[in-house]
């Protein structure tokens, strides 16, 4: 769900929150991350209006973004619309149990430079294009109440970038090298479970580490070989009903016609064969939809 951007180009102010122990502890997998410790204090630019600052944010898997960004993040874009990766998690709390919130994100420009990528580095070749009009994506399960946002992690993984300037579905427009920030506001929904008025209580938080440049295909190596390395294991470590718990520790992969995306490839001790002595389907790829095997013994 993505509306028209209306009231939410505001200042930020710079604020450290200690991150709370039930968050550190909640998520063991984060190890898997090849992080030995973990940071305590990860910086995000806030802005809050009266009555909404003690609401706390944290930013989901915060090492595999720091990762990324460090060799500069990238986000592909397509007509049709490419999901982000890493996808965009959080954890909230402070919220009060019984209000109700809308929680929405949009991506504005974070500079007003075009890049390119050359000699291994990104740098700037100009100006930027003008900007695409905003839009907000609303999280799906809005408007819901603070029990039901702190609950769990808030996923925006559903939110789609494209370079389509007519779009029709709602995903957020972007421009192809050019770089972007998101940002997360987190409003009081009004008596019709709504917002927008201009009595309307909010609250908006940046993670510096989640910026990245919009590309139609990857122009740093090292983003791509992140990504290949990174996505069989997130798809391991949430997804873990796919593999089949059998004795042996190698099992066979029969392909049919449609194409794999490529998690397969990846999994330790996979080989490709024709073996059917017995089969676990497995309907598609939990990421891209675009897998279908067969795993047999």
């Amino acid at each position: 769900m993505a509306e028209t951007e209306e009231g939410f180009g505001l200042p930020v102010t710079t604020r450290s929150d200690p991150e709370p122990k039930e968050h550190s502890s909640e998520n063991k997998q984060d190890s898997l991350l090849g992080a030995a410790n973990k940071p305590h204090s990860p910086q995000q630019a806030t802005y809050s209006q009266q009555g909404m600052e003690g609401i706390k944010v944290y930013l989901h898997e915060r090492e595999l973004w720091l990762k990324f960004h460090e060799v500069g993040t990238e986000m592909i874009i397509t007509k049709a619309g490419r999901r982000m990766f890493p996808s965009y998690k959080v954890k909230v709390t402070g919220l009060n149990p019984k209000t109700k919130y809308i929680l929405l994100m949009d991506i504005v420009p974070a500079d007003d430079h075009r890049y390119k990528f050359a000699d291994n580095k990104w740098s700037v070749t100009g100006k930027a294009e003008p900007a695409m009009p905003g839009r907000l994506y609303v999280h799906p399960d809005s408007p819901a109440t603070g029990a039901h946002w702190m609950r769990q992690l808030v996923s925006f993984q559903k939110l789609k970038l494209t370079n389509n300037h007519l779009d029709p579905f709602g995903h957020i427009i972007l421009n192809s090298m050019h770089k972007y920030q998101p940002r997360l506001h987190i409003v009081k929904a009004d008596e019709n479970n709504g917002f927008g008025s201009k009595n309307t209580a909010f609250c908006t938080h940046v993670f510096a580490e989640t910026a990245f440049i919009a590309v139609t295909s990857y122009q740093n190596h090292k983003v791509r070989t992140y990504r290949e390395f990174e996505l069989p294991r997130i798809h391991s470590s949430t997804h873990t009903h796919v593999i089949p718990n059998f004795t042996s520790n190698i099992f066979f992969v029969k392909r049919s016609s449609i194409q794999s995306c490529g998690f397969i490839d990846h999994l330790p001790g996979v080989k490709l064969g024709n073996k059917m002595d017995r089969s676990q389907s497995i309907r598609g790829c939990c990421y891209c939809g675009t897998l279908r095997t067969n795993v047999t013994l």
